[in-house]
């Protein structure tokens, strides 16, 4: 879920009500109203065009209407204006993953990563660029720095899985899987990749049962 910042400090008074106020940009956003809300950013960006958070806030608006190159835009300029806005870079690097531009997606979640070291999805996400990417060691880094952060990312562990399954290691990528399963129940990707695990491993009747689970 992309993150939205709200910074009133250096905007006029009709930039405040603008972002602000019932009916503002920010309200527009709360209710999912991204059509009305990119209208109201863009007109406090008239205003106050070195707005930051005002950037970063109508790309997350211009990208849940499907406008992935205009918010990519956006978010670059976010970052432009203020290289230290984490936020701005953590949206532009999901969409550059999304668009498949893998080394600048590393580059903007690594420094989302830096500026929010403490940040598990910001983290986590960084490690699935790395992944696809195909840098398994700094992908595998990245999640152990998100589970360490918060133990309870499924996602993580089932990427975890995936990394030592490439590397040959099959029991500790069935541990990964079971800890992404306890984690999620329901988690079906982990369960498929467990069953693929055990099957390798030559435990016929569980991987089975796990490679069939739905």
């Amino acid at each position: 879920m992309p993150a939205w910042v709200v910074d009133f400090a250096d905007g006029s008074r009709e930039m405040r009500e603008l972002l602000g106020g019932k009916g503002s940009g920010i309200a527009e956003m709360t209710r999912a109203n991204h059509r009305n809300a990119a209208g109201l950013l863009q007109r406090s960006i008239a205003i106050a065009p070195d707005s930051a958070p005002t950037h970063n806030n109508l790309g997350i608006a211009l990208s849940a209407l499907g406008k992935k190159d205009e918010a990519i835009d956006s978010f670059r300029r976010a970052v432009a204006l203020d290289p230290n806005l984490a936020d701005a870079h953590a949206n532009l690097g999901r969409l550059l993953q999304d668009k498949n531009k893998l080394d600048e997606a590393v580059l903007s979640l690594r420094q989302a990563a830096a500026l929010k070291p403490d940040d598990p999805t910001v983290i986590g996400k960084l490690g699935t660029a790395q992944f696809a990417q195909d840098q398994l060691g700094e992908a595998a880094e990245s999640f152990r720095r998100a589970l360490a952060l918060n133990p309870n990312m499924g996602e993580a562990e089932n990427y975890l899985g995936l990394i030592r399954r490439a590397e040959g290691n099959l029991p500790e990528a069935i541990e990964h899987y079971r800890r992404a399963i306890a984690y999620r129940p329901d988690f079906g990707s982990a369960h498929f990749n467990l069953g693929v695990a055990q099957l390798l491993s030559g435990d016929f009747a569980n991987g089975w049962r796990e490679y069939e689970w739905r």
